[in-house]
């Protein structure tokens, strides 16, 4: 059996007994090339003919199932999509929050827009009852009380996005000075060369809240250029778009912490001013702990 992994590059492990005394299986992992020498031993039992004998496979990009296909020399099975069940259900992909976001910016009214997301709190995507990480889906609604520091202004994030997509740098500049960065980078990523946007994303609420963990750390340009092509071989242009968004601490949404906070409860706003701890507030007026990520901290502006 052998498994995909794919963090800063793509790495395959052979999947072995743990020994006489190891609990369970061993992932003995390789980068590609080096798995691929050890397949090729003589001694080797390692086979491998298709991408279904891959556990994983179908999560990558397109660009990454090609390399690998023609990497490994391998054929590609057909196989649906492992979020195409989940989808129907999972109040944690990153596509409902896009969604969600759309509905509120659409909606005028202050009231009508605590609404929409009060009604997605208890129903969810399913309108069965809601089934997300609370903390995490109220830590990105509320972006600007957020204390996480990225150290990225509008025309950093165009310097980097012009590398990551192989556009010139120029163009994205011109472009950005009619307004929007968000705007500017979702356009310019449907004409990126080098990565493509996907029609259909399988990233959720956490896989953006742990970028936005590793752009706060990573002060390094390479660093958040790594952080950020990871992602966005698994984003469509409107994902995208929403992420630079929240680097940026505005949805775009005319919707401010009072009225998301409204949702929950009429008085966990005035809750909020005296304590200024989401965490607090997400416990008295959200569910309690089971509202909250295991290991969950929520930073707060003061």
């Amino acid at each position: 059996k052998l498994i995909l992994f794919q963090k800063g590059e793509l790495r395959i492990a052979k999947v072995a007994a743990n020994g006489p005394f190891g609990d369970g299986p061993c992932n003995n992992w390789y980068h590609i090339d080096c798995f691929l020498a050890v397949r090729k031993n003589p001694r080797s039992t390692i086979t491998l003919k298709s991408s279904s004998e891959i556990q994983g496979f179908e999560l990558l990009s397109k660009e990454d199932q090609k390399f690998v296909i023609d990497k490994c020399e391998i054929t590609q099975d057909v196989c649906a999509p492992q979020t195409s069940k989940k989808s129907s259900n999972d109040d944690n992909l990153f596509s409902q929050f896009v969604k969600l976001v759309g509905k509120i910016a659409d909606e005028s009214s202050y009231n009508q827009k605590s609404a929409i997301i009060k009604e997605f709190l208890k129903n969810g995507s399913s309108k069965k009852g809601f089934n997300g990480k609370l903390d995490v889906w109220m830590t990105l609604l509320i972006p600007n009380i957020d204390s996480r520091g990225y150290n990225l202004k509008d025309k950093q994030i165009v310097k980097l996005f012009s590398r990551m997509f192989g556009l010139k740098h120029d163009d994205l500049l011109q472009d950005l000075n009619a307004g929007d960065v968000s705007e500017t980078i979702a356009k310019f990523f449907a004409q990126s060369k080098l990565i493509k946007p996907v029609s259909v994303s399988d990233i959720t609420l956490m896989d953006v809240n742990e970028l936005l963990d590793e752009l706060c750390v990573s002060g390094q340009e390479e660093a958040q250029i790594k952080a950020l092509e990871r992602i966005c071989k698994r984003c469509t242009v409107d994902d995208l778009k929403v992420i630079i968004r929240l680097i940026i601490r505005d949805l775009k949404i005319s919707c401010r912490a009072r009225h998301v906070l409204d949702a929950l409860h009429e008085d966990a706003y005035d809750a909020f001013q005296k304590s200024r701890d989401l965490k607090v507030i997400l416990k008295q007026y959200g569910g309690g702990e089971s509202s909250l990520s295991k290991g969950s901290g929520l930073n707060v502006m003061s």
